[in-house]
Parts: structure tokens; C-alpha cells; sequence
């Protein structure tokens, strides 16, 4: 279970999670911070199951909207330091997400998503 008992899915595993705790860690948060930002992380996290389920191109336009959109949000609240060291945060979760992917078959009957670039 995520954040506020929300299952994640099996693809997603403890991402939001794993994130935020490395955040918290890396970027040394403040308590103010880590209120602002937890919800931003979910609400991304969220946004990008919900664009999963859409096959095609769309997906990886759909992500990269999201992410975008996330990391302006969290620029308002982040230190330019803290914002370039979340950016590498996102690559090596982008990375492992990869990898992921490529771990995890599809549901029986259900088509996977397409490989990423």
C-alpha cells in the first residue's frame, strides 16, 4: 500500500515511496517541504498509472507532460540546489522504472506498454 493506504500497482511497486525517501534524504527537506511535496509526488505517481493504461505514442507524451508539470510545481517549493539534485533522482528512477518494465509481463489478455526509448 502507497501513501494513504492507496494500492500502488505491481508495476509502480514503492516508487512514490522509494522517492520520496530519497528526497527527503538527498535534498535534506524541511518539514514544510516534505508536507508540499508528498502530495505533488503522489499526485504525479497517480497521474502516471492513470496514463498506463493508454497504449501508443500517447504514453510517453503523456509522461513527459506529467513530468514537466511535476517538476515545475516542485520548483516553487524546492531550492534550485534541491530541484538539480531531484532531476537526478528522476533519472535513476527512470532507469530502474526501465528496468522494471522489462521485468514485469502483462496481465493475461492484456497488452503490455510499448518499450521505451
Amino acid at each position: 500500500m502507497g501513501h494513504r493506504g492507496m494500492p500502488h500497482s505491481p508495476m509502480m511497486g514503492g516508487m512514490p515511496d522509494q522517492l520520496f525517501t530519497q528526497m527527503k534524504e538527498r535534498l535534506n527537506l524541511t518539514k514544510e517541504q516534505e508536507e508540499k511535496i508528498r502530495p505533488i509526488i503522489d499526485a504525479g505517481m497517480e497521474k502516471k498509472q492513470a496514463t498506463l493504461k493508454k497504449h501508443g505514442e500517447e504514453i510517453r507524451e503523456d509522461m513527459r507532460a506529467v513530468d514537466s508539470d511535476t517538476e515545475k510545481q516542485l520548483g516553487s517549493v524546492l531550492t534550485e540546489e534541491q530541484l538539480k539534485e531531484y532531476q537526478k533522482i528522476q533519472g535513476e528512477h527512470c532507469e530502474g522504472m526501465r528496468g522494471e518494465m522489462h521485468h514485469h509481463a502483462p496481465p493475461e489478455g492484456e497488452a503490455g506498454p510499448p518499450p521505451m526509448p
